[in-house]
């Protein structure tokens, strides 16, 4: 039979709907409508159209494949379900068992309510539940255009950033707030100890930290201002580009360089005065003028016929002594007159005579030096004292001796005796170098008890040599200071001294270099 035709179906009874164990098919074309309920154990295939109006369409166990099915009853499916379904499904109770839906694209113009969406298995895909938004280990939110790290993204509250890192790779980065808050939830200083920001890369980081053993933030390279700008305490401008602020009247700065315009209006304590001094006005005694209230020691002794060691400079480094007088008076019993005898013991050089056999007559005294001399640690100064006849005589001599210590070592006081001076051929006492020097004194004496012998005094500069005193007599028992003033060696002048004859004069230099 190619074709049947029937207005109904019922079942065998007529009391219920027809049961078909091996399925329908419908033709393309064709449209089956059912108004009851509708039963399929078998297989169906529908190439046209399948209206559902009331009742129930049941495929247990069984395949269903329809192109259209447009249903305003209930439609149950516990196998697959491939096709389109048109109608309405109100509620999860309309769908009977535990349905699962899989379609390729879901357009709704309403509202599509559900207490989850899920594009995957937790953790490797989009999560959504009612507070959450869950993913993989790396996920992206991308506002249009997709793909070239542009559009905008908008958090309408607070966000707050759980996690170790925040990493912001924009380039621009604007905040609204008055005050930017750094390890905030750090509660004691011990712990903040090296809290702070840095700027650049790792390999060229600059940093400014906080310092909790100094107190202090920290730079790790100089802190500056632009021109015209100014370091400020409160404020108060304490230093700009050329000034100190008003408002720094104390300092305890040690060294300023050089000045090239001082004024003063109060007392100043000058300890050194370097240069000629010759634009001071009213300058204070220095090195050996009236007043010099700069002498901080005093020494006296009663010597003897043998020797006596006077004085003995402490050994302590980066100290010098300046001499600034040995007073040597006649304390003798009855009119007759005595002598006097001193000699530098240089640390580290030899024995030099300031005064050989030096004259002081009855009721007298004489000062044994006419400029201030210069020693150094461990230095010692040993004089005696001899009668008329020349002979060793005890307590018939006193000295007084008043000298300052300075914590310096650009002074240099040099000796030369029988030793130093063992040639006739100029030999050098004193070279300036890297700095100028500053000559006080030249001390010549005659250390012979045989007459008198010339000596000869030169600085050499460069090819040129200029005489300070040429075979200049010197007087048996004579010392001849040759300064008056100052005198000035340039870097590299030498000073030299030359004797006829070996074992006769003695010299002592003392000056000061002008670093």
């Amino acid at each position: 039979m190619s074709e049947l035709r029937v207005d109904n179906i019922v079942s065998q009874d007529g009391s219920a709907a027809p049961t078909y164990s091996k399925g329908i098919r419908i033709s393309a074309g064709q449209t089956m409508t059912n108004e009851g309920d509708y039963t399929v154990s078998g297989t169906s295939t529908f190439s046209g159209n399948v209206v559902v109006n009331g009742g129930s369409v049941d495929i247990s166990g069984a395949a269903l494949t329809i192109d259209n099915v447009s249903a305003s009853g209930v439609v149950t499916a516990t196998g697959g379900f491939v096709g389109n379904l048109t109608g309405t499904a109100t509620a999860a109770s309309s769908l009977s068992g535990t349905p699962n839906i899989s379609v390729g694209d879901v357009n709704s113009t309403g509202v599509v309510t559900a207490t989850a969406f899920h594009t995957g298995s937790e953790g490797s895909a989009i999560r959504v539940t009612s507070n959450t938004i869950s993913g993989p280990a790396e996920m992206y939110i991308d506002p249009s255009a997709v793909g070239d790290n542009t559009g905008a993204l908008r958090i309408k509250g607070d966000l707050y950033v759980d996690g170790t890192q925040t990493i912001i790779n924009s380039t621009t980065l604007d905040v609204a707030d008055y005050n930017v808050g750094i390890a905030t939830t750090v509660a004691t200083n011990i712990a903040l100890d090296g809290a702070g920001f840095g700027i650049g890369a790792t390999s060229i980081r600059k940093t400014f930290n906080y310092n909790n053993t100094a107190n202090t933030l920290e730079s790790s390279i100089g802190l500056g201002v632009t021109a015209g700008g100014d370091f400020k305490a409160g404020s108060d401008s304490v230093l700009n580009q050329t000034t100190l602020g008003a408002t720094v009247v104390n300092s305890s700065l040690t060294s300023v360089g050089t000045l090239t315009n001082l004024n003063v209006s109060g007392v100043s304590t000058l300890g050194t005065i370097y240069g000629d001094g010759s634009n001071i006005t009213n300058p204070p005694p220095v090195d050996g003028q009236d007043f010099n209230t700069g002498i901080t020691s005093a020494v006296s002794a009663t010597l003897t016929g043998i020797g006596t060691t006077v004085l003995t400079l402490p050994a302590t480094s980066g100290k010098q002594y300046i001499v600034y007088s040995i007073h040597a008076s006649n304390v003798a019993t009855g009119n007759t007159e005595v002598n006097v005898i001193g000699a530098f013991d240089y640390n580290g050089g030899e024995r030099t005579y300031f005064g050989y056999n030096v004259p002081i007559p009855t009721g007298t005294a004489v000062e044994m030096l006419k400029q201030p001399h210069v020693l150094n640690p461990s230095d010692i100064i040993t004089m005696r004292s001899t009668d008329y006849t020349r002979a060793g005589t005890d307590d018939i001599v006193e000295v007084y001796i008043t000298y300052q210590e300075r914590t310096s070592s650009n002074y240099f006081g040099v000796g030369l005796g029988t030793v130093g001076i063992g040639f006739t051929t100029p030999i050098g006492i004193h070279t300036a170098t890297t700095y100028p020097s500053i000559i006080e004194s030249i001390n010549l004496v005659n250390r012979t008890d045989t007459g008198a012998y010339p000596v000869s005094i030169t600085v050499t500069s460069g090819v040129v040599t200029t005489y300070l005193v040429d075979n200049l007599i010197v007087p048996k028992y004579g010392a001849v200071e040759i300064l008056d003033a100052p005198k000035r060696l340039n870097v590299n002048d030498v000073l030299s001294i030359q004797v006829d004859q070996t074992e006769t004069i003695d010299v002592q230099v003392s000056g000061k270099k002008v670093v």
